[in-house]
């Protein structure tokens, strides 16, 4: 595939190696979320004043805005409220960081905004680019420290603190190696090419809740094709079945019994459980459970005491944003998000007669569930920023091959 490359797009990709920040990367900082900022006020005057002039925003961009961050704030303010009413929470920090959090969701999808409308199909693309240049110097440091025959035994494994796990840019790849394996504004030889690369680096960034969720993926879209005829009945069987998959994953490890299977198994769960089983106290399995805030844990964790009691050196969180959003957010308002992230969207596909990307996205918001099980990415900065880019790709329908002109979303 044969782009022209421009100065516009060498500055994004040189900015992007940043905003992805990389861990493990020569360009890794603490700070770097809000290098999104920038792009997210570029999304707002797109919104409000490119393309039909100042104030005068389309119906398309308030139905996009609303279709993830409107929710999102909804639920925060919840969340936020319940905090306060409810728990009487004497720490702030458990309602303002989560005011906090909504916002670096909300700054993604206006970054991923801007990117689509200046960069089009040639997006992901210029993404993978900056995320791969990043890469490369944790490979180069990596193969420093411990020779080229490190590389056979890079699984969980670490030379002077450095891993090729990448947590967040390996759920990114995953993310665009499903898009690009779905979607039909490629043609063939450069859809294997990228595929391969992203394969790569999945490979070497090895995150097991990445697989499982490529794996659900995959059978999910499988299965839309099989019965095409009975798409609508297999999609609410499908998002019972999420819904029933994530509450009772809730049940057995606030009863115990997903330690269990664990234990007998004799699979290792990373010192997740001893996280997990720290919040049993915290959180009830009922429809009148209300959230204490998506920070809470993340307070708690990183508190003295708490790092003490569970002997861990630095702060850290629960890696299962399940049970996370259950415990900051509430039964309700979760099982809200669900259904908006999942019904509400595809419903909005259809209705717009842009089907076939509607199972397109039911499929990849499934991988955006299932690495949730064992991660925290709802509230990742750079994974969202990809998300959203592809959504935005899939609800506004692009449709020349191998795009790269400027288009306005």
């Amino acid at each position: 595939m044969k782009m022209k490359i421009n100065r516009d797009k060498i500055i994004f990709v040189i900015y992007m190696i940043f905003v992805l920040n990389v861990t493990h990367s020569i360009f890794y900082s603490n700070s770097a979320r809000v290098l999104q900022i920038p792009l997210a006020m570029l999304g707002l005057f797109y919104m409000f004043v490119a393309d039909k002039g100042f104030g005068k925003i389309r119906i398309k961009s308030i139905n996009e805005f609303n279709a993830f961050c409107t929710p999102m704030i909804i639920i925060t303010m919840i969340s936020v409220y319940t905090s306060i009413a409810v728990y009487h929470t004497t720490n702030p920090s458990d309602w303002k960081q989560s005011i906090v959090r909504c916002f670096y969701y909300v700054v993604p999808f206006l970054a991923a905004y801007y990117s689509v409308g200046k960069f089009g199909n040639d997006t992901p693309r210029l993404l993978t680019i900056s995320g791969l240049i990043s890469y490369s110097t944790v490979f180069i440091r990596y193969i420093y420290y411990g020779g080229f025959r490190i590389l056979l035994h890079f699984s969980n494994n670490k030379v002077n603190g450095i891993s090729l796990e990448v947590h967040n840019l390996t759920y990114c790849m995953g993310l665009f190696f499903l898009y690009y394996l779905l979607s039909d504004k490629y043609d063939k030889k450069f859809k294997t090419k990228i595929c391969l690369i992203l394969m790569i680096g999945i490979f070497f960034g090895d995150k097991r809740a990445l697989y499982l969720g490529l794996a659900v993926t995959l059978l999910v879209y499988f299965l839309f094709h099989k019965f095409k005829e009975k798409r609508l009945t297999l999609l609410k069987i499908i998002f019972v079945f999420y819904i029933a998959a994530a509450f009772i994953y809730l049940i057995l490890i606030k009863t115990g019994v997903f330690e269990a299977l664990l234990y007998k198994y004799g699979i290792n769960d990373m010192s997740r459980l001893t996280f997990w089983n720290y919040f049993s106290s915290a959180y009830e399995i009922s429809p009148f459970y209300w959230g204490r805030g998506i920070a809470y844990t993340d307070n708690i964790m990183g508190a003295t005491e708490t790092m003490r009691e569970m002997r861990v050196t630095a702060a850290t969180n629960i890696h299962n944003d399940i049970l996370r959003a259950y415990i900051g957010w509430g039964c309700l308002p979760m099982l809200y998000y669900l259904v908006n992230f999942f019904l509400l969207r595809v419903n909005r596909f259809i209705k717009d007669k842009n089907e076939e990307n509607g199972w397109r996205y039911f499929a990849i918001a499934s991988l955006y569930l299932f690495n949730n099980f064992f991660d925290n990415m709802l509230s990742a900065e750079n994974f969202n920023l990809c998300f959203f880019v592809v959504y935005l790709l899939l609800v506004n329908d692009l449709k020349s091959k191998n795009d790269s002109t400027e288009v306005r979303t």
